[in-house]
């Protein structure tokens, strides 16, 4: 059986946030280069300028690839499992069997950030406004966001660049809620 896999992208409206952190990596690059310079001239413990210097630039290089990183991560879709990937926020494989229903939803991004919305009991991972997607799962299930934040949640927002496509592709595995038949009768099971 060959296993194939559907990837996903999410950032088809990706330029205002592009500015957004061009923007805010100049200012960061003008601070950390006038602390480093202000490092560089006043402190004079060499091993200790040195280690501040480092782990300044640590630091900078660490958020500049945490908002950058969005831009590069993919959601995928194989035969067993939904695999939802965002930045290094937020990073699950979701077994098709716990997913319930999925459907179109359309609400506004403030800033594109994983993060947990308690009032709404779910996730949201949506990267833009285009292709949002509800997902509701069967139960609650205990989810990481970033560095060890553990939230539980039965909804997860998130966006495609092409929804109907994973509308379609997630369809026909779901288990639709039992309804009772009409015209049937019961019977009793022989052994």
């Amino acid at each position: 059986m060959q296993n194939t896999t559907t990837t996903f992208d999410y950032t088809t409206q990706r330029g205002p946030y592009i500015s957004t952190v061009s923007a805010l990596l100049f200012l960061m690059t003008g601070e950390v280069g006038g602390i480093i310079f202000l490092i560089a001239k006043f402190l004079t413990i060499g091993v200790l300028k040195w280690l501040l210097i480092g782990a300044l630039l640590v630091l900078y290089f660490f958020i500049a690839i945490k908002l950058l990183l969005p831009l590069w991560t993919r959601h995928r879709l194989s035969a067993m499992h939904l695999q939802l990937h965002y930045g290094l926020d937020f990073k699950v494989s979701i077994p098709r069997a716990h997913i319930v229903s999925i459907e179109r939803a359309r609400e506004r991004v403030v800033m594109p950030v994983a993060r947990y919305e308690a009032e709404k009991q779910r996730l949201n991972i949506a990267f833009s406004e285009h292709g949002q997607l509800l997902l509701r799962l069967d139960t609650p299930y205990a989810f990481q966001i970033g560095f060890g934040k553990k939230v539980f949640a039965e909804k997860i927002l998130l966006n495609v660049n092409l929804p109907d496509e994973l509308l379609t592709a997630l369809k026909p595995g779901l288990i639709p809620a039992a309804k009772p038949a009409h015209n049937v009768e019961a019977h009793p099971v022989e052994r």
